[in-house]
């Protein structure tokens, strides 16, 4: 499925969406916003997909808000704050869909990310650089306090310090640098990212998809929730994925000394 500003593809249970504003640098706009948030609930709704991969086109993954584009199409138009607002929700909608959606997501950033952009792959599960990737928290520079839980986001992996002097005083930093700060979970050479990225997409597409959706789960749970209440759902979820016909195919599969074929069963 392609639109003007979103692909999508779907190959082998592995959903790969394309950021597809080239001539902008794939900055985010009041249209392009509406059909990522779209595209991204087409991916969680799809059962057939257990992986989604978010990256940009044309050497960019998402430079954030396009400020050079006519107010009526940019996200923050300045002209409504109702109209504004409604903008706002929707890139609200997309990183909390990337968070919660009941399936692994990986940002591949091919290259330049920042404001909004930064929020968007901040928001996935796994998050792989190309060495050339750099990367900006230009809020404050834009005159906006910020969007996309970037905030929230960098908050869970980073220090608190570091998280405060990003976003306080905006600055570029490059790949090594967000990999230091644990904004990254590794960075690879440019033209390597893609075929890296869907190595691990299919390494963990092929593990028991109830079990792997589970998993997100307990690891979201884990970022906020108190012990006394996140382990009856660490419980409920490994008895709910151990009575599975998958469960019972990897433990034979164990014995048998094979590689488990699991059927989301």
């Amino acid at each position: 499925m392609d639109s003007a500003e979103v692909r999508y593809e779907v190959n082998d249970s592995v959903a790969t969406i394309t950021m597809n504003r080239p001539q902008r640098r794939n900055a985010v706009s009041k249209s392009f916003m509406k059909e990522l948030a779209e595209v991204l609930g087409t991916a969680a709704a799809d059962d057939d997909v257990r992986v989604v991969i978010l990256t940009g086109c044309g050497g960019y993954f998402n430079v954030g808000a396009d400020l050079a584009s006519p107010p009526e199409t940019r996200g923050l138009s300045r002209i409504s704050k109702d109209r504004d607002r409604h903008h706002v929700l929707d890139g609200s909608r997309c990183v909390e869909l990337l968070h919660r959606m009941p399936k692994v997501t990986i940002a591949a950033i091919n290259g330049a990310c920042a404001g909004a952009g930064l929020g968007l792959a901040l928001a996935t599960d796994l998050r792989y650089a190309a060495d050339i990737a750099k990367f900006n928290t230009a809020f404050l520079t834009a005159g906006i306090s910020g969007d996309m839980a970037a905030v929230w986001f960098a908050s869970q992996v980073a220090a608190p310090q570091k998280v405060r002097e990003l976003f306080l005083v905006p600055q570029k930093f490059t790949a090594a640098q967000a990999l230091e700060w644990n904004l990254l979970n590794d960075v690879v050479p440019a033209d390597a990212l893609a075929s890296h990225v869907t190595r691990v997409a299919q390494q963990i597409s092929a593990f028991a998809p109830l079990a792997v959706r589970h998993m997100k789960a307990n690891l979201n749970d884990a970022l906020l929730s108190p012990l006394s209440e996140y382990l009856p759902r660490e419980v409920d979820r490994v008895v709910d994925s151990a009575h599975t016909e998958d469960s019972v195919e990897a433990a034979r599969a164990f014995l048998e000394k094979r590689a488990p074929k699991f059927t989301g069963r």
